[in-house]
């Protein structure tokens, strides 16, 4: 192996030094505008949040006036239906439901 001088080998050193930290650099500034985006879509998540809570509250409020008027038809489900005749009704005799047919 040959000798080299130690300015040689720091020489050569350094250029991997500072190649190494280029790459460093370009990864943390990758990163560092990965953590802005995504802090920027986080509080564009939070005020669509605030947003939603602000309009639930109104709604709620409204719901909550609307209960306590008393002022709520019934639900569609509260509908009563007329009583279907039970098995015990008398069938049709089978000539007349041969005419039928």
């Amino acid at each position: 192996m040959p000798q080299q001088t130690f300015r040689e080998y720091h020489s050569e050193f350094e250029d991997l030094s500072s190649s190494y930290d280029d790459e460093s650099m370009k990864k943390k500034l990758a990163m560092e505008q990965k953590i802005d985006e995504l802090s920027s879509q986080v509080e564009d998540s939070r005020a669509r949040e605030r947003q939603r809570d602000i309009e639930y509250e109104g709604l709620k409020a409204q719901l909550d006036a609307l209960l306590a008027s008393g002022g709520i038809p019934p639900c569609s489900n509260d509908v009563t239906f007329p009583h279907r005749p039970s098995e015990t009704t008398p069938k049709m005799p089978e000539n007349v439901l041969r005419k039928h047919l």
